[in-house]
């Protein structure tokens, strides 16, 4: 079962997070053009396990991330806080 938390309630760990991730892209490909969505969707779960959900299906906004359950979720949190 997913369990799914809002970005905006977790805005300021999702600011860290996502900072880290898009790090590691840019260290580990060397490149420092506009990432594509996908790229930036696969990292996250690379990197963290989590899915991240953009507004209406479309690119422009991350709005959700999708832990495989709560248990998950409480260690994302307890690690970035």
């Amino acid at each position: 079962m997913t369990y799914r938390v809002k970005v905006s309630d977790i805005r300021e760990v999702f600011n860290r997070v996502h900072s880290d991730v898009l790090e590691e892209i840019l260290c580990s490909t060397e490149n420092e053009k506009v990432l594509p969505p996908l790229v930036v969707s696969r990292y996250w779960h690379k990197l963290h396990g989590v899915r991240i959900v953009y507004k209406n299906d479309g690119y422009d906004c991350i709005q959700w991330l999708d832990f495989d359950n709560e248990r998950d979720y409480i260690m994302f949190m307890l690690r970035w806080s």
